[in-house]
């Protein structure tokens, strides 16, 4: 059987998503600012895209995690939220030089865009899952997580910005190393399919390899003293996907297939760079010199009346 070798780089990101107005058709702009909190880790000059029935919202993520839309609080229920990357996209915590080519989703109504809510908005585009609510829903994406993920979740909410709460918080780091090993993999999972990423056979997948990967970060989780400074680094191994002629994932051949352990990788985390301050540069103070002050003439003090001879002789 031949295997292709993914090996998926692993981070930190900080984002915030920076709402503006949509369409000419647009409400015009009120007091009710909604805000918006993308995490991958966060991610920085990311673009957003709020599609709100007819009303499209689009904004650019800065590195405060928080996107400030000014849109009513109904209207927001029925907005489907992404944030995708391009060239200038990248992940706050590896700094500038990284890149971030992705596109992240939400659940309707949701004010959070992380992984978790990636995988819940594939979940709800199967039209098995119509209709059920959001608890329900994150309760299929633990169940396709495998059953290790309960271990690493636990009551912890996984629609929520898990990165405001890693300060101190073993919980929230689990949580977050959890969401950045499953993210990396769906990416690869999509590019597995070889054009054939179909609902069906991403979902097929997902449940596939996914509880593989969290039994690898579960594992990785219970020897890593420090999670707060080290991101995680998977190695995973697909097997090549077999397809029948119309598309589709053979469910027979797949079911057959034994997915390689995953390895963990651990590195450093590294420093955010502080911002360069260039200094101002100092001012010399422009002297004006003072003009030399004339001195004014003295005045004579003669009579002016000569006293000499006449001009002629007088011998």
């Amino acid at each position: 059987m031949r295997f292709n070798k993914l090996v998926i780089a692993m981070g930190l990101a900080t984002a915030t998503l920076v709402g503006c107005g949509g369409s000419s058709d647009s409400p015009e702009p009120t007091e009710n600012v909604n805000s918006i909190t993308a995490i991958d880790g966060y991610i920085v000059k990311g673009n957003v895209e709020l599609k709100c029935n007819d009303e499209t919202y689009t904004g650019k993520t800065d590195i405060k995690g928080v996107a400030k839309i000014d849109i009513v609080d109904e209207m927001i229920e029925d907005c489907a939220v992404s944030v995708v990357g391009d060239d200038d996209t990248y992940d706050f915590d590896k700094g500038e030089g990284s890149s971030w080519k992705h596109t992240m989703r939400s659940l309707k109504g949701q004010r959070v865009i992380n992984p978790y809510t990636d995988i819940a908005a594939t979940l709800a585009d199967d039209p098995t899952n119509v209709g059920k609510s959001t608890e329900e829903i994150m309760g299929l994406v633990i169940d396709t997580l495998g059953p290790d993920a309960a271990n690493i979740i636990g009551d912890f909410d996984i629609f929520s910005d898990f990165g405001a709460n890693t300060t101190g918080s073993n919980e929230a780091q689990k949580v977050r190393v959890l969401a950045e090993s499953t993210f990396a993999v769906t990416i690869k999972i999509a590019s597995s399919l070889e054009g054939k990423d179909t609902l069906a056979n991403r979902l097929a997948l997902f449940k596939k390899v996914l509880p593989v990967v969290t039994k690898a970060t579960s594992d990785a989780i219970d020897i890593t003293s420090d999670l707060g400074n080290i991101v995680f680094v998977p190695v995973v191994t697909i097997p090549t996907i077999e397809f029948n002629d119309d598309g589709g994932i053979d469910a027979d051949k797949l079911a057959s297939i034994v997915i390689p352990p995953v390895t963990i990788d651990k590195v450093v985390k590294p420093k955010p760079v502080s911002p360069v301050t260039t200094p101002t540069p100092a001012v010399t103070p422009v002297v004006t010199p003072t003009p030399a002050v004339t001195p004014t003439p003295a005045t004579g003090t003669g009579t002016g009346t000569g006293t000499g001879g006449d001009d002629v002789n007088q011998g």
